[in-house]
């Protein structure tokens, strides 16, 4: 059992809260009991699970661990407090996995009835958030361009509940990439903005589609804009006028499900 903060596996996943690192590694650090079942039942490749038996006080979880380490699959035991100097939680669980990263190509995102295409978004919170949401809705895929937060980012794979786990993800330094892949395959583009010139109860929405959002700082790129077939505005009616891009995205993708489902009934 590891008791010493300063055990190097304990190193590792603290470094890899480092983007740097990350992206040397190919690796990923998951927390939480819900999270590592849905990295465990993906087709993510789990390295190590670490476990702290003093904190994991849910028996069907400490049955599950147990029956992990019958398998494949590394299983490092530590003390509650090495277990602490690795979490980012206030009451940790416990529990928390080595994950290797896995990004999709355009050819398997589903963008039928809808996809999700991101742009910039530097907050790995909103990110996750957004991920959340389009998994929750039914969306096939989430593309991320340009220069911005990775999905492995620890609060962005906190923030998605599972989400990076259920559904492709694909990365993107040139957004014309996913453009052209959407305009060879007949597949509407969408793309948000607070100056949009169709608001969002009269947009024509039609599957297959991508939704784009971009930064709340400098919003979609100008090339998505002006390829775009439509691009559409949250009418909010209030003294503020922009969203938070997690909110905007809640908003957006709730209402193209609702009208890409309702068109096919």
């Amino acid at each position: 059992m590891i008791s010493s903060p300063a055990n190097p596996i304990l190193k590792r996943v603290r470094a890899l809260r480092s983007h740097k690192t990350r992206e040397a590694e190919g690796c990923f650090f998951v927390e939480g009991i819900a999270p590592v079942w849905h990295a465990l039942d993906s087709s993510f490749e789990v390295e190590t699970i670490l476990v702290a038996p003093d904190l994991l006080t849910s028996p069907g979880a400490a049955e599950r661990v147990a029956q992990i380490g019958s398998g494949h699959v590394e299983i490092v035991e530590t003390t509650a407090a090495a277990f602490e100097s690795i979490s980012s939680r206030d009451n940790p669980q416990g529990l928390g996995a080595v994950v290797r990263a896995q990004t999709s190509s355009l050819r398997e995102v589903d963008p039928t009835p809808f996809a999700v295409g991101v742009h910039g978004v530097g907050n790995p919170g909103n990110l996750g958030t957004v991920i959340r949401t389009a998994v929750a809705f039914g969306g096939g895929g989430v593309i991320i361009a340009g220069s911005g937060t990775d999905p492995w980012h620890p609060e962005c794979v906190k923030a998605s509940m599972g989400g990076v786990f259920r559904t492709p993800l694909v990365r993107l330094t040139d957004p014309k990439d996913a453009l052209d892949w959407a305009e060879e395959g007949g597949i509407s583009t969408v793309a948000t903005s607070e100056h949009g010139s169709t608001g969002l109860k009269k947009a024509a929405l039609r599957s297959p589609c991508v939704l784009w959002l971009g930064s709340e700082a400098l919003g979609l790129p100008a090339e998505i804009l002006e390829q775009a077939d439509e691009s559409v505005r949250i009418e909010t009616g209030g003294a503020i006028s922009s969203l938070n891009v997690a909110t905007a995205a809640a908003i957006f993708i709730h209402a193209v499900a609702g009208r890409l489902a309702a068109d096919q009934t």
